[in-house]
């Protein structure tokens, strides 16, 4: 273990040693590789065969997924809740520095949750970067405003925008004829003509 040669086991360790707030390896740290935090020199430091095993039993407080990334300085797709903008972040492309915050593989269940207060419709438009793109659903609302059955969508005909984030599933009709039908005050064959 002297030896200059010996360049560690390759096997990871609780990381406060060599001040790190995850797991390490068991290597020199003049290698290219991040994980690594250092030889081990004390026989009574806890050694494992892996990321996993380390983070499982040296950091339970941590979500184990976001211990293993940040363990063996990998990016992966995961989502963490950021509550203070209403969204979803995707971990690879800002990684989050609370490491106690539980990481989630879709947006959709980062949203469902962890960012309750809003609809998970909003939640993942606001998340979603590459989707300034939510398109909405399709399906057609109540705008109680105009009296109308309008289109949950952005653009094109009988787009009314995407419906309100107070409106769940229950509100929403797969048809025109279905939605008019609720506000039959108005003329439903002219209701159903403006909302397509």
């Amino acid at each position: 273990m002297n030896s200059s040669c010996y360049g560690g086991n390759g096997k990871y360790y609780r990381g406060d040693t060599a001040g790190a707030d995850v797991c390490v390896r068991d290597c020199s740290i003049d290698t290219a590789d991040r994980s690594c935090g250092g030889i081990v020199k004390d026989n009574s430091v806890q050694l494992y065969e892996s990321a996993n095993d380390c983070c499982t039993d040296e950091y339970g407080w941590i979500d184990n997924d976001l211990c293993v990334m940040r363990t063996t300085s990998t990016t992966v797709t995961k989502y963490w809740p950021d509550k203070i903008n209403g969204k979803c972040v995707d971990d690879s492309v800002a990684p989050t520095e609370d490491l106690s915050l539980t990481i989630y593989d879709t947006i959709s269940d980062c949203c469902t949750n962890e960012i309750q207060w809003l609809s998970e419709r909003s939640c993942t438009v606001a998340s979603n970067s590459t989707a300034a793109a939510y398109a909405g659903t399709g399906k057609y609302y109540i705008n109680w405003t105009k009296e109308q059955c309008v289109k949950d969508c952005v653009t094109g005909a009988g787009c009314g925008g995407l419906a309100p984030d107070y409106m769940d599933d229950d509100d929403m009709f797969e048809s025109a004829s279905s939605c008019c039908s609720l506000i039959g005050w108005n003329d439903i064959s002219e209701c159903i003509r403006k909302a397509n």
